[in-house]
């Protein structure tokens, strides 16, 4: 078997490449505990999620550090990139927390800027990804340096805001080149690789980059698929809960009597709402896709209050659609509009003695579909209106489907005045081929 000898130059490639697979294997193993995936991807970081996340990064890469201090691993050293995931993803604390764990074997070794260099790298990751890149956009950055540069400069010559991925890239960069001027300084102060050729010095930025990359895509990954569970559970819950609502003995009872006492009055009345109830039991019965053409949508709507007017008497409720035609494609999700008209029925209009009208509207607006309904009825005032949101169990349900669906940006929007009526908006992305966009799962 031949001999092959490195260069110092592609002794320093390999151990960047084997970096790549350090840390897969460990952000792989890190997502299989649950305490740590709830954790990471808490909203609300508590002393206790900010230290599950510093412990469950931070111990691994602090045993990798130790092992290049007392054994000569090179590879299972990445003082820069654990600091920077746990800050980049959990915030200042955690990243301080991380950069400390993982800065102070190098003090036992003569290193003493390891431990300062560390706590920096986790700081300035921490106030990047809790601070200027505003939540989601963390999750945009990949595993391949060339195409994030790419959609940079191309974000920049269409004359858009900053990529955020700009922010990621050049802070490690800026890290990665602080530290080896440092170790340029004082060699024995701070541990480094020293390549020879720029072009290396290069590929180990790039390296650092793509290592950062993959712990985001596989965090990003495990994010995804409890995204789509969660999403699956809520329209589990939202069916069960229309065909609780409609499906019970009240609504039931009220429905055949009016169609009872129009069988002989007006027999053509009694048969067209059998038709439409027989729509509502057959909708909210057989299984559907989690998204639905709007026009589908608007139909379900449609047999609801139609049945609801002849309960009420068209002088009592009054509909009004206002719906641009080129958005009866768009996909929104199953069962959405139900719950907000018939909230806006129950509490805003069933109450007055003069009855009141339903608006509901679908319009563009900044590249998005804006669905609107209103009614003039009773309202609220203004400190009930956040409470409206987590109170009632159909409202909730929406507004907690949006979120998961589309980003937390997506929520519902509410408005009332007590006396004067109520508006609730939904704006939904309006993605091509029918179905609702995954790229709002990140």
């Amino acid at each position: 078997m031949r001999e092959v000898t490195l260069t110092g130059d592609q002794f320093i490639l390999v151990i960047a490449l084997v970096k790549l697979g350090v840390m897969a294997s460990l952000t792989s193993l890190l997502v299989r505990s649950r305490r740590f995936t709830n954790a990471i991807f808490s909203a609300q970081r508590t002393i206790g999620t900010q230290a599950v996340i510093a412990l469950s990064i931070g111990l691994p890469f602090m045993i990798g550090v130790l092992l290049r201090v007392v054994l000569g691993y090179e590879a299972l050293d990445m003082s820069i990139e654990g600091p920077y995931v746990a800050g980049l993803l959990g915030g200042v604390h955690p990243g301080l927390m991380v950069g400390a764990l993982t800065g102070w074997p190098g003090l036992a070794k003569g290193e003493w800027l390891s431990l300062p260099v560390g706590l920096f790298t986790g700081a300035l990751a921490g106030f990047i990804g809790r601070g200027w890149l505003l939540g989601d956009q963390v999750w945009k950055l990949s595993m391949f340096p060339p195409y994030d540069l790419y959609q940079i400069g191309r974000r920049a010559l269409l004359g858009r805001e900053l990529d955020p991925r700009a922010l990621i890239v050049g802070s490690v960069c800026v890290v990665a080149a602080l530290r080896d001027f440092l170790s340029g300084l004082k060699p024995t102060w701070l541990h480094t690789l020293h390549p020879v050729h720029l072009g290396t010095t290069v590929a180990i930025w790039a390296g650092i980059v793509s290592t950062i990359g993959i712990a985001i895509k596989v965090f990003n990954s495990e994010r995804i698929e409890s995204k789509l569970e969660d999403q699956a559970r809520l329209l589990a819950q939202a069916r069960y809960e229309v065909l609780r609502s409609q499906i019970n003995p009240h609504f039931l009872f009220n429905t055949l009597n009016s169609i009872s006492s129009s069988i002989r009055t007006n027999s053509d009345r009694a048969r067209e709402m059998i038709i439409k109830l027989s729509a509502i039991l057959r909708r909210v019965l057989e299984p559907r896709e989690d998204s639905v053409p709007l026009r589908d949508e608007i139909a379900f709507i449609d047999a609801y209050l139609d049945i609801e007017t002849v309960r009420f008497g068209p002088h009592m409720l009054r509909v009004v659609k206002e719906i641009d035609p080129t958005l009866l494609g768009v996909p929104v999700p199953s069962m959405l509009l139900q719950p907000l008209v018939e909230n806006a029925i129950k509490h805003g209009i069933q109450g007055s003695l003069a009855g009141g009208t339903i608006c509901i509207r679908a319009e563009r607006q900044d590249g998005q579909m804006l669905l609107t309904i209103a009614d003039d009825g009773a309202g609220m005032p203004a400190g009930r209106v956040s409470e409206a949101l987590t109170g009632g169990i159909g409202v909730r349900n929406v507004n907690e489907r949006l979120k998961v669906i589309y980003g937390a940006d997506h929520g519902l929007e509410l408005e009332s005045q007590l006396g004067e009526g109520t508006q609730v908006r939904i704006r939904i992305p309006t993605g091509e081929g029918g179905r609702i966009p995954l790229e709002a799962l990140g």
